[in-house]
């Protein structure tokens, strides 16, 4: 049997927020004075522009003009528009390190996220190099459990244009072996889509996670690197077929990915899963719930087992 666990990987976060303020500065020296807090109490940080340039600091501090500050009641407010962008992290250890500090910064300096916030998550898959089918393992996996992704996170990320649903096509992949094959197969999708696939293709290969609502709060931001990781580890370790339809969003289909991914035991696959795991499937477990309400997982005769809707927008 397979142990579930978190295996390294390179990782990068990328925090989206906006945050009001008061003087004469703009959009840069509010960057800039980020910067600096992040700098004295720990982290290594820089500011610049919008760029997609490696980032060489712990974190660094850019722009986006894609953000605003929405349903402000007031009049005359100023307001900055910011990505926090973490370095290359070693794995999901580090990324915790490292994010919860600049997380805490965040929020005490008055930092707000929205709808019009995301937070992004790549992850290296270089296991994807030596054997491309994994491509397609991961592909299915999240094409399986979109709309249960989706129902851990406010309902804005499914209508939101930078995070878009897999396409309909049940197997588009069928009969790739090589990176040239997926290459060619995947080619219509931008990056705007759950999970952008565009970066397999570099010197290593990686997938960036569009999917989640921007966070301030570290314990959501830890999970959700925990569960791209789970989403990954699993893909590498079992081949994933084609599903001709996404699951619907309900309880079941939840217990389904939970159980699969390991995070909860499954005889079948998982028998022994690490206690990092274990939390992230009981916080996933919770986090579902705040969206969908709860569901038993076998409801009683006439109860509705179909598809839950979302409850309210929270990020």
């Amino acid at each position: 049997m397979l142990e579930s666990k978190i295996n390294p990987r390179n990782l990068g976060v990328e925090i989206e927020a906006v945050v009001g303020y008061l003087g004469l500065g703009g959009n840069s020296e509010i960057q800039q004075s980020l910067s600096e807090l992040f700098r004295h109490n720990g982290l290594t940080s820089n500011s610049r522009g919008y760029s997609h340039a490696a980032v060489t600091t712990d974190v660094c501090v850019e722009t986006d003009s894609s953000l605003n500050f929405e349903n402000c009641p007031f009049q005359g407010v100023r307001s900055a528009s910011l990505e926090v962008k973490t370095r290359i992290l070693n794995d999901a250890a580090d990324a915790e390190r490292v994010l919860t500090k600049a997380l805490d910064i965040m929020r005490f300096v008055g930092c707000r996220v929205n709808t019009t916030t995301g937070m992004h998550c790549h992850a290296s898959i270089p296991e994807a190099l030596s054997d491309p089918r994994i491509i397609k393992s991961l592909y299915n996996l999240i094409h399986k459990y979109q709309f249960v992704l989706y129902g851990l996170c406010p309902p804005s990320r499914l209508t939101s244009t930078y995070c878009k649903p897999l396409p309909a096509a049940s197997n588009p992949l069928r009969g790739c072996r090589t990176m040239r094959c997926f290459g060619r197969a995947l080619a219509h999708l931008d990056r705007y889509y759950l999970v952008n696939f565009t970066h397999l293709w570099g010197d290593v290969p990686r997938v960036e996670f569009r999917l989640f609502a921007s966070t301030l709060n570290a314990t959501k931001c830890v999970n959700y690197v925990r569960l791209v990781c789970g989403l990954i580890d699993h893909a590498c370790r079992r081949s994933v077929q084609a599903v001709a339809e996404p699951l619907p969003n309900n309880r079941k289909s939840l217990e389904s990915m939970l159980v699969t991914c390991g995070f909860k035991v499954n005889t079948g696959i998982y028998s022994k899963v690490a206690p990092e795991m274990r939390e992230t499937g009981r916080w996933l477990l919770a986090r579902w719930f705040e969206f969908n309400g709860r569901q038993a997982l076998k409801p009683k005769d006439g109860a509705n087992s179909g598809t839950i809707s979302f409850a309210r927008e929270s990020a």
